[in-house]
């Protein structure tokens, strides 16, 4: 026995593929949304966090100077679950227009810390306790001042660091997002192929039979003209 399938159940029944889509992308949205957030924070940290940092750094060849001496100079240790870090921590004093301000940039260089004690150690050698030095300070802002103005590969590690996040973060959500559309346009191109395509009928087959009157088998009683045509033909004369 035939079975006639409607046409709306073909298209109304989620296929497998269909349900793998969805599983898919959903899946997706972990990746896109951890794009977002890499995204979100290496820009915060490249302008706000790293390019004031350089700014400060260049600007500060220009600075005005004035004397001071060092208070304090020790190496910090910071300790994690991936080791040790040092950097060096050296506190001075200086004076503008008769006030007197405390400030501990040694460079501007985002206050990295290094997995060698080395370069720690010799600053903190080099600016001892009671040591004069000279300081370059901003004569707008005169609480912001440094003892060895200008850039160093450390000032352009934030913005690195930064961009590096961006970057990977970025790659993250237009992979993911672009991925996800294609499938989208795909999925969008398929249903309105489905949707447009005019649903089959026994049209076809109906046709074939009111053409052919022997494809129907109810037809063969009817047609008894072959034994009107034998007794014409004079063979039962002879």
């Amino acid at each position: 026995m035939k079975r006639n399938i409607n046409q709306s159940e073909v298209e109304t029944t989620p296929s497998w593929h269909s349900k793998r889509r969805g599983k898919v992308g959903c899946g997706l949205l972990i990746p896109l949304f951890l794009g977002l957030i890499f995204g979100i924070v290496g820009f915060c940290v490249m302008f706000f966090a790293g390019w004031p940092v350089l700014q400060k750094a260049k600007a500060s060849v220009d600075w005005p100077t004035t004397k001071g001496v060092v208070v304090s100079a020790e190496v910090i240790r910071n300790r994690s679950d991936d080791g040790v870090t040092y950097r060096p921590e050296v506190l001075f004093e200086y004076t503008v227009d008769g006030e007197k301000y405390q400030q501990n940039h040694i460079r501007y260089d985002g206050d990295v810390s290094t997995s060698s004690i080395t370069y720690s150690n010799k600053m903190v050698r080099k600016y001892k306790p009671g040591t004069e030095v000279v300081v370059h300070y901003d004569p707008a802002e005169p609480t912001e001042a440094v003892l060895e103005p200008g850039t160093t590969w450390s000032s352009y590690f934030l913005i690195g660091f930064g961009a590096i996040f961006f970057l990977v973060g970025a790659a993250m959500f237009l992979g993911t997002g672009g991925y996800l559309l294609f499938g989208l346009l795909l999925a969008g191109g398929a249903a309105g192929g489905v949707i447009g395509k005019p649903p089959s009928t026994s049209s076809s087959q109906g046709s074939f039979e009111d053409e052919n009157p022997y494809a129907n088998p109810d037809s063969w009683e009817d047609d008894n003209s072959w034994e009107d045509d034998s007794r014409d033909d004079g063979f039962e004369n002879v």
